[in-house]
């Protein structure tokens, strides 16, 4: 087991390439992992930049690599940078990073350390400063134990299992989580694998998906109190929603869609599975919609219709906003009020197409923009009507001869 070390990790740079009268910029580079970072899991940390000289700079790019006892492990890492750092100020430069496994193994007692260098560009000289920290492993303080569903297991902490008495309500609950996504998109991910729900060591993340799906121990016991006063936890169900987005690629045309289409899974449980244990706070409001009391629990329907139902009129009264603006929320909102309207029997028909289409060899759209045409066509031949101006009314960036040209494309004529 490598040794946790209770501090930051710092260390101080020097410049490696410089000439006289250019800013000198001083780098500190600043582990935030208090007990280091999990094996095969993330990480983050601080870059500080000061600069003491009457010159401004800027740091414009950046490079690291793991070392093991001085000796660099695997294949180096970088990108570029854009942070200003002001004549006689600093400034900061917050990223995230990945440990493997392997790294860990190989290091046996030693302490990895991440190392690396960004370029400065102080007029037109540039120049590199080196940085570096140590990063331990991190690991849980006691054993996991594991409780198996149907559909889904828990592997927490022991003391999770002696302090809850909820246990077994949340597996179940899962469970049907589970069976309401695998309705609505007609799959399963994994190859039906049971998707694990895994506590690990604090992490940069509340959650992140995958199977595991890797939880933040710091958050694991508010939630697991959470389940037993009756409340789901929207982010767990959440990150289920990532998983089941096997097909993603035909429909996730940036970011804020893959978040939408995580939460519109998420809404689909919580408002069809009829149980009274499926409640949720209402502590998600939409703009100008506030919540007179966010403790109050809703059903799961009550909890879509104040929230993403309503969320994407700001986004529709400022003409300002193009559709590349629009948030995760807002993009669930527009789906939302279509569903609304038609039901939801046209989106399972939308997950079922995607299936189809793959099974048969094709391949998604290369573009946003064509993956949003191609949602446009398939919903549009399953409601029977044209949603093209509902599309251009989102200023979503389709027409009636785009979607045409992808509908005849696809053979969805």
């Amino acid at each position: 087991m490598h040794r946790l070390v209770n501090q930051a990790y710092v260390a101080l740079a020097c410049a490696v390439l410089s000439a006289p009268g250019l800013a000198q910029v001083q780098v500190e580079a600043r582990n935030q992992m208090e007990l280091g970072w999990m094996p095969g899991g993330w990480g983050s940390y601080q870059l500080l930049f000061e600069n003491p000289d009457g010159e401004s700079a800027r740091v414009v790019g950046w490079s690291g690599a793991w070392m093991i006892g001085g000796v660099q492990w695997g294949d180096p890492f970088g990108g570029s940078l854009d942070v200003a750092v002001p004549a006689g100020g600093s400034a900061r430069h917050d990223s995230i990073g990945y440990a493997p496994e392997e790294l860990f193994a190989a290091a046996g007692d030693q302490v990895p350390q991440y190392a690396g260098h960004v370029t400065v560009r102080a007029g037109e000289t540039e120049y590199e400063v080196s940085f570096a920290f140590d990063v331990p492993a991190a690991v849980l303080p006691e054993p996991v134990l594991r409780k198996e569903g149907e559909f889904i297991a828990l592997e927490l902490m022991e003391s999770r299992f002696e302090e809850n008495g909820s246990i077994e309500n949340v597996v179940r609950l899962l469970d049907l989580c589970y069976q309401a996504m695998a309705d609505l998109t007609g799959l399963v991910p994994y190859d039906g694998e049971k998707i694990t729900f895994r506590e690990a060591p604090p992490h940069p993340f509340w959650a992140y998906a995958g199977n595991p799906i890797i939880l933040n121990s710091d958050y694991v016991g508010s939630t697991m109190d959470d389940f037993e006063r009756g409340i789901v936890s929207f982010g767990w169900v959440h990150e289920m929603g990532h998983d089941f987005d096997v097909l993603g690629d035909w429909y996730c045309w940036n970011g804020p869609a893959a978040e939408c289409q995580a939460n519109f899974k998420l809404g689909y449980a919580l408002e069809t599975i009829d149980d009274p244990g499926m409640r949720i706070a209402w502590t998600f409001q939409a703009p100008d919609y506030p919540a007179p009391d966010t403790s109050v629990l809703l059903p799961g329907r009550e909890l879509v219709e104040r929230f993403f139902v309503r969320f994407g009129d700001a986004y529709l009264a400022d003409p300002d906003r193009g559709w590349e603006s629009m948030t995760s929320d807002d993009v669930h909102s527009m789906l939302m009020r279509v569903q609304r309207t038609y039901g939801w029997e046209p989106f399972k028909a939308l997950y079922r197409t995607y299936g189809e289409l793959a099974a048969n060899g094709a391949r998604p759209p290369e573009s946003a923009e064509g993956k949003i045409a191609l949602m446009c066509a398939i919903l549009s031949r399953e409601i029977g009507v044209n949603l093209v101006p509902l599309f251009e009314r989102w200023r979503l960036p389709v027409d009636e001869e785009a979607v045409a040209e992808v509908a005849a494309a696809y053979g969805l004529e």
